[in-house]
């Protein structure tokens, strides 16, 4: 054991990462999907720019949650939009953010991994996504 009491608990948040991802879930994936470290940091910081593109976040979650039958928004928390999407959502940022087709799936599975550490995913075809609020 050592005296740092944060050893224990993943890193969350950082100058290149916003909070909720950890670092130490970002490398997982990336040993995971064979995508490096570097690139999916990038992605996670193009993704979230991307969306702070329009008038607000909560603005665009809004909009998600009124486009389709089901609603997107599972929980709503200080730090970020836990949101279960529709499976057309997420191709729409493949060009938008400059990822790969193999880039983009391992951000989606970084946003699983993500989400269901604070929440459970609910159990259908709808594709986790976790929006950083502003």
């Amino acid at each position: 054991m050592t005296d740092d009491p944060g050893d224990d608990e993943p890193h969350t948040g950082g100058p290149d990462l916003p909070t909720p991802f950890d670092e130490a879930t970002l490398r997982a994936v990336a040993a995971a999907t064979g995508v490096d470290a570097a690139t999916l940091r990038r992605l996670v910081g193009a993704h979230q720019a991307s969306l702070r593109r329009h008038a607000s976040v909560a603005g665009w979650v809004y909009e998600v949650r009124r486009a389709y039958p089901r609603d997107a928004l599972l929980a709503r928390r200080p730090e970020a939009f836990y949101l279960a999407v529709e499976p057309t959502v997420w191709p729409e940022f493949e060009s938008v953010i400059g990822a790969t087709g193999d880039e983009l799936a391992a951000l989606r599975e970084l946003h699983g991994r993500v989400l269901r550490s604070v929440i459970d995913a609910p159990d259908d075809d709808r594709e986790p996504m976790v929006v950083v609020r502003e």
